[in-house]
């Protein structure tokens, strides 16, 4: 896809949206929550492998880290979890380097359109938004101005 600086920061700045809302939640992620999410994560609980996505991609009590977020939220986006299928393409569309030089991964179009698309099936808005940012701009799909609207 052409670079398109319009285009990234469209979802870029939805990312910073996130963060303001984000903002207000910590209280919800504490020290005890992590531990007691940590423990139904890994025994397949969907909402506590999100929470554990949200700790991670945040730095909530954790050292920030988009590769391990990229993880929980990959588990409960296989299980049909809307929020963490829109926060996975979200984290393919911004390339999980963008933060972090030295995680390399860089961002993936494709990828980032079959978890929006996942979630805008859901009728989640935000994802209903970047698949029409997507399409407009051919990024992961071929350019369709009709479906982009």
């Amino acid at each position: 896809m052409e670079e398109d600086k319009g285009f990234r920061f469209s979802i870029v700045s939805q990312l910073e949206s996130d963060k303001f809302i984000e903002k207000y939640k910590p209280a919800f992620f504490t020290v005890e929550k992590f531990h007691e999410d940590y423990s139904l994560a890994h025994n397949n609980v969907v909402e506590a492998q999100y929470c554990m996505g949200v700790f991670y991609k945040n730095g909530y009590v954790v050292k920030e880290d988009y590769k391990k977020a990229a993880e929980w939220f990959t588990k409960a986006a296989q299980q049909n979890h809307v929020e963490a299928q829109y926060n996975l393409g979200f984290l393919y569309i911004v390339g999980f380097y963008e933060r972090r030089p030295y995680i390399r991964i860089k961002e993936d179009y494709k990828a980032a359109f079959d978890w929006f698309f996942k979630a805008a099936q859901q009728n989640y808005a935000p994802a209903q938004h970047n698949i029409g940012l997507l399409y407009g701009k051919g990024g992961g799909v071929e350019k369709d101005y009709e479906k982009a609207e």
